[in-house]
Order: structure tokens, then sequence, then C-alpha cells
């Protein structure tokens, strides 16, 4: 008995070691396997907790925006910001499905593209640029936004491709044109996908998602080579796969500044903040050649509106401006300066942020656009707090002629306004009303 116990516990061991063994074995195969796939996923596209984290430690341009469609609504040639398109694919249109539970751009089941067309005017023809789009792939090949030859960003057998041309300062020009390494996954993921010219440096580069995949140091100095180059096309051979849903949303184009170094030198710029409103202040070398300035301000950094405009007075000495912003945000708001130059070029200056408490308890404006309006207008508002808001559309006479419910969160809001009514060319009453407090603006129907 004593012999059979002992037999009995030496091949119990033996099956451990053997177990033990097997178990080393196939969890290095599998670590080594995990470590190949990520070697070579890394060649090929960004890792998808990078691509939809957010991170980002590069500085991304926030220029002004020259055109924002975010295809929310029908008509889908219709802008948020900027000029409308002029033509569209016979099919397109904005349905549900977008980025983040909202609309997008469908391409519809045709099969003839969205080929969204934007009248390529000399509002364009700027120095540098910056192009986002958010995408989600559902073919192998097609174009995000192209200008005849002179900028062509897409993709190509599912990779991200790029072609652009700069001045040469020899009166023509030169092209740079890639084919990156990052292949668009064919999912359902929406990602942003953005490109930006920035003509001072020279560089241009290419981002998914915030994290860079490709970038060029070109010379410094050197504009677009684009201007007279026709119409810019968004979603030049993009068909959606013949799926019938979304596959655009928000589209931005921005500006990145002027080429050269401007004649220009500012000293300070100071934000104070006051009781209930914030003081500006700021001095140039020489305003010489200034036409005018413009004061833009933000509650994140980011997204900046023009609040107000000085005009110069061209004299040869230093010179000191003023701007009183009587319109607050509750903490922190963003001010920068937009300097234009009898030439036509521009300048924006450094951000400059100010914490102010103006403990408001009130609902106050922000900013009216477009005026006049046509179909629709943007009313930027700030709610001190979560709530319900009473818009009111009155005449002069003070009948009302429409009225609509709608929710605010505390901070800055933008209510779309819709004309669902058609109503005659005039001037109207905006009312907002918030916990029975009311202000009101006057805005004009074209």
């Amino acid at each position: 008995m004593k012999l059979r116990r002992i037999i009995k516990q030496k091949t119990a061991l033996r099956l451990m070691l053997v177990a033990s063994v097997t178990s080393v074995i196939v969890l290095t195969t599998i670590v080594t396997l995990v470590v190949i796939h990520l070697g070579e996923t890394s060649r090929t596209r960004a890792s998808e907790q990078g691509m939809e984290s957010g991170v980002n430690n590069i500085d991304l341009n926030s220029g002004e925006i020259l055109t924002k469609f975010e295809w929310d609504q029908d008509p889908a040639s219709t802008a948020t910001i900027g000029p409308n398109a002029i033509a569209t694919g016979k099919s397109v249109s904005c349905t549900t499905g977008g980025r983040s539970s909202t609309f997008g751009l469908n391409p519809g089941a045709s099969g003839d593209g969205i080929n969204l067309v934007i009248k390529g005017t000399p509002y364009y023809d700027v120095d540098g640029i910056d192009i986002s789009i958010d995408f989600i792939r559902k073919e192998p090949s097609g174009y995000f936004f192209t200008r005849g030859n002179s900028i062509q960003f897409g993709f190509e057998k599912g990779y991200l491709t790029i072609s652009y041309r700069v001045e040469n300062g020899k009166g023509g020009y030169e092209t740079v044109q890639a084919k990156t390494d990052y292949f668009i996954a064919n999912d359902d993921i929406y990602r942003t996908y953005r490109f930006i010219y920035n003509p001072r440096s020279g560089k241009g580069e290419v981002f998914v998602s915030s994290i860079i995949v490709w970038n060029n140091d070109g010379e410094k100095n050197r504009k677009l080579f684009w201007r007279n180059a026709g119409n810019i096309i968004i979603g030049k051979d993009i068909k959606g796969g013949g799926y019938n849903i979304p596959v655009l949303d928000n589209l931005v184009i921005r500006t990145t500044g002027s080429s050269m170094p401007l004649t220009e030198s500012l000293l300070n710029f100071i934000a104070e903040p006051r009781e209930g409103e914030v003081l500006l202040r700021w001095s140039v070398e020489t305003d010489f050649n200034i036409d005018n300035f413009i004061v833009q301000r933000s509650i994140n950094g980011v997204d900046f509106d023009n609040i107000g405009s000085l005009t110069v007075n061209n004299a040869q000495s230093e010179e000191e401006y003023m701007y009183v912003d009587k319109r607050p945000a509750d903490g922190v708001t963003f001010y920068r300066l937009k300097q234009t130059f009898t030439d036509g070029k521009f300048v924006t200056h450094p951000v400059t942020a100010v914490k102010q408490n103006s403990g408001t308890k009130e609902i106050v404006f922000d900013h009216i656009s477009a005026a006049p309006f046509k179909d629709k207008l943007d009313v930027a508002y700030y709610a001190p707090e979560n709530g319900k808001v009473w818009l009111q559309l009155t005449d002069t006479q003070g009948k009302v002629v429409c009225s609509e419910f709608f929710s605010a969160t505390k901070g800055k809001n933008v209510h779309v306004f819709t004309d669902k009514q058609n109503l005659p060319s005039g001037t109207y009453i905006l009312n907002l009303v918030f916990n029975d407090k009311r202000v009101k603006t006057k805005v004009i129907k074209g």
C-alpha cells in the first residue's frame, strides 16, 4: 500500500510538471503572436485606442473658418458657415447615422457619388489651408477634397493619399505627392481625417483623429499654388459602396494665415476682468498699412467668433487700442486678435485668456448670424444654468409670428432657427426667455 501511494504521488507530480511546461509554451506563443501583430499594425495604421481617445500633443491649427458643413438637415448643399454648395450628386441627402448619432451626408443608392461642388471663388485663394472631415470607408478609393489638380486629399485602395502644389519662388510650382502608410479600416467607425498646410513653415501634415500619420517639410514662406484653380469638390467619387448610409460628416475648412512675415509688431495684448465685463487693451509698434483689427472670442480656445472690430488711424507712431466685451462667459474666456492689412493679408495673434465670474443669472446673446438671414438663423447665447428656452419671433408691431421651445445647457449654446413658415422679408424682433428673464434683438429677413 505504501509503495502504491508513492507511485501515485510521483505520477501526479509528473502530470503537474507537464501541464506547467505546456502552459508556459502556449503563453509564450500567444505573446509572440501579439507582438508580431502589433508590429505589423504600427506600420500601416495608428492603434484604435490612440485614434479614438483624442490624445493629442500636437498644436493643431485653429484658424478662421472659411467653410463648415454639418449636414444635419436637407438640402445637403446648405453650409453652416460660408458659401453654400452649387451642386451635388442626384441622390445625395442628409440622413441619420452621422457621427455622434447626428445626421450625416449620404451619397444614396444611385452610385453616382457625392460630388458636392463649392464654387472656387477668390474667397478660397488663401496662402495655407486646413481641411478636416469625418468619414467611414465603404469603398476602395475616393477623395475628401479636390480643387482641380492643385490639391487632392483622399484615399487609394484604402490608403490615405495627398497631393498639393506650392509656389516654387520662380513663378511656377512644385507638387508634393504621397501615398501614406495609413490604411483606412473598412468598418463602421467615423474617424477625423485632416490635412494642414502652413505657408510660413512650408510644412504639410496629415492627421487621423489628431494623430499625425504623414508630414513633409518644404521651403518656408511658400504659398499654395491654386489661384483660379476651379471649383472645390467634396466627396468626389465617394459612393458609399451602394449601402445607402451616411459616410461623411462635419466638414471644416480653415485658413492657416499668410506666408510672409507682415510689417507689424504686437507689443502687448492684455485682458482685464471687470465686474460683468472684460477690458481688452493692445498696442502695436507701428500701425502703418494696417486696415483693421477684429476681436475674436471663444469659450473653448478652439472655435472663435468675431465680436467686434476697430479701424486704425494709420499713424506713424505707437498706438494703443481698447475694446470692452460686455458679454463675457462665466469662467475662462479666450480672446485673440485678427489683424488685417491694406493689401488684404492678415495675421492672427496668439490667444490670451481671462477668468471671469460675472455672477449673472440671466440669459444673454453671444452673436446672431447670418444677417440678414434667408431660411435659417444661428442664435448663439449663454444660459446661466441648464433649462428650457423659449424663442419667440415677432414683427415690429409685436405680433408673434413664430414660437418654439428647446433645451439649453449652462454656458454657450447655439440654436439654429429654421424659417419653416417662409416669412416675408422685413424686420423682426427675436426674443429669448429663460426663467422669466427676457432678452431681445432685432433681426432682418432678406
